[in-house]
């Protein structure tokens, strides 16, 4: 229940902003390195505090796999890869999976 919540709060406060900003992405606030170190930082985090490490550790594989797959799909273009849909996807992919191993801290 508790965490329901916490992701609720979160939820509207990221709305909130982007409605602030006028709707434009955030992606360029945090950069894919940056959002990065976040997803590392809320992972040590997590593993600090879950009850499996190992569900986390299979967990976390399997998003990196996912995030590494959906990025390419999501930046594919007719004339090859585009390098800035690509880091935009993981810098937003990575800012996502932050917020839900925080979550899982609390």
């Amino acid at each position: 229940m508790a965490r329901t919540v916490i992701f609720i709060v979160l939820w509207f406060a990221v709305d909130s902003t982007a409605q602030a900003c006028g709707n434009e992405p955030l992606l360029e606030e945090l950069t894919t390195p940056q959002a990065d170190r976040e997803v590392i930082d809320a992972y040590q985090l997590a593993r600090e505090n879950a009850a499996s490490t190992e569900l986390l550790e299979r967990s976390q594989q399997t998003w990196e796999e996912y995030r590494r797959a959906n990025c390419e799909l999501m930046s594919a273009r007719d004339a090859g890869t585009s390098e800035e849909a690509a880091a935009q996807c993981n810098a937003f992919m990575a800012r996502e999976r932050s917020l839900e191993l925080r979550l899982l801290s609390y």
